[in-house]
């Protein structure tokens, strides 16, 4: 069912489908991991984090060989500006964190989980984001 629920998402949000397999493989293994209970959520967060920066990056490059060089120049200002906003989030969320095991208080491992979940949640949708871009790319220049 989860794969059908996937594969409709793909289809609607135009996903390419050179990045498809790959991206629902991440989104499998962080359910997996949830759902198994061997690593703690946040530890699975983490993980997947991981992955979706490798695959933002491997569309990154994607788009830099076959943007047009005006057009790339533009993706990587927005892009450095992502990356500025992802590190200041990381950063008070990780300020928030130690506020809260600081005060001993019993939700910080909470708080942790919801950070991780967070940071993956940020780099998959600007990977998304740069996919989408990369197939609006593709469609208009056929």
């Amino acid at each position: 069912m989860k794969s059908i629920i996937f594969t409709i998402v793909l289809v609607l949000f135009n996903i390419n489908i050179s990045f498809a397999e790959s991206v629902e493989e991440i989104e499998t293994e962080l359910q997996n991991c949830i759902e198994t209970g061997e690593e703690l959520p946040i530890e699975c967060y983490i993980v997947a984090e991981e992955k979706w920066d490798k695959k933002l990056n491997e569309v990154y490059q994607t788009l830099k060989k076959k943007l047009p060089k005006e057009s790339f120049e533009k993706l990587k200002t927005a892009q450095i500006a992502w990356v500025k906003f992802k590190e200041k989030e990381k950063e008070n969320f990780d300020e928030l964190h130690i506020i809260a095991e600081d005060s001993m208080n019993y939700n910080a491992m909470n708080l942790g989980e919801s950070i991780g979940f967070k940071m993956y949640k940020i780099t998959k949708d600007r990977t998304l984001d740069l996919i989408s871009y990369l197939d609006l790319f593709e469609y208009y220049s056929d």
